[in-house]
């Protein structure tokens, strides 16, 4: 099977369950696993077992600073801290490119940094359980033309 080379962009993050759009504030999205092994005992049927994995997740990125915006994701973070939300995450929006979905914990970001520099911030939401992955319909190639 020939790889297919999956860029980032352009896409969608949205939050909240009326969707509030922060695409052109962010700068890099990323779903990122945490895999921790549980502890093992090995016995003499099983000398050598697999230990039990828990993966948790969170959403993670960037965002180009913007405390003037009313209604921008600074904002949207400060007034929504350590509550829970609702997102969907679409790497990128060609048809057949998965949407993640899930709930987060959203939490204050950074406000501020250097002068006179643009300032890109740093998120880490936890997310609830594991993400769902929904994939588009893939449109034929041929349909296009």
């Amino acid at each position: 099977m020939p790889v297919t080379d999956a860029r980032v962009g352009p896409g969608t993050l949205t939050f909240g369950s009326s969707p509030l759009d922060f695409s052109c504030q962010i700068s890099s999205a990323a779903l990122v696993p945490d895999n921790e092994e549980g502890d093992v005992t090995p016995t003499l049927c099983e000398p050598k077992p697999i230990a039990k994995v828990t993966t948790t997740w969170t959403l993670d990125g960037s965002v180009v600073q913007d405390f003037t915006d009313p209604a921008g994701f600074q904002k949207y973070c400060f007034d929504n801290n350590n509550t829970q939300q609702s997102f969907a995450y679409a790497p990128n929006t060609d048809a057949g490119t998965p949407t993640f979905t899930g709930v987060c914990l959203i939490t204050a970001i950074q406000i501020g940094g250097e002068v006179t520099e643009q300032v890109q911030v740093d998120f880490s939401f936890q997310v609830k359980g594991d993400p769902i992955w929904t994939t588009t319909r893939a449109i034929p190639k041929d349909a296009a033309k």
